[in-house]
């Protein structure tokens, strides 16, 4: 009988130990940064042990466009302003309202609660002129 209260009094030890490990977001942050006829979307939500980053540039002008950018055509990092792209480029023609996501929404592990800081930035040419949006948030992990 004492084994089985000692095992059971150890595993929930354990639990809260394993729960007391998690971060968790305060809320569901949505935010946009426009320029020109571009807006950047940006929205971050809770998963298991970090946030989950989205990531969409939306165009509002009238006629058709081409845009050229690297990968990632938005970049996310956090608590660190450098971002890397890669040299090769893509092409994507965006007409009124498009929404373009070409990369997968991006997953920070954090574990530890405290204020953090995001940086995305798209960076990206039409018609041969260099187009750069920067969103900075400020997200609390309790």
């Amino acid at each position: 009988m004492f084994f089985i209260v000692s095992i059971g009094i150890i595993s929930i030890v354990v639990l809260a130990l394993i729960e007391g490990n998690k971060a968790t977001l305060v809320s569901t942050q949505n935010g946009s940064k426009k320029l020109g006829d571009f807006i950047l979307h940006i929205r971050v939500e809770e998963v298991d042990k970090g946030i989950k980053v989205y990531r969409a540039l939306q165009y509002k002008g009238k006629e058709s466009v081409v845009i050229e950018h690297r990968t990632p055509l938005i970049s996310v990092s956090l608590d660190q302003k450098n971002r890397s792209f890669t040299s090769s480029t893509t092409l994507k023609e965006m007409n009124y309202g498009h929404s373009y996501h070409p990369q997968k929404a991006k997953i920070i592990e954090i574990t530890e609660e405290g204020q953090y800081t995001l940086y995305c930035a798209a960076r990206f040419k039409v018609g041969g002129k260099d187009k750069k949006i920067k969103y900075i948030q400020r997200l609390t992990l309790e």
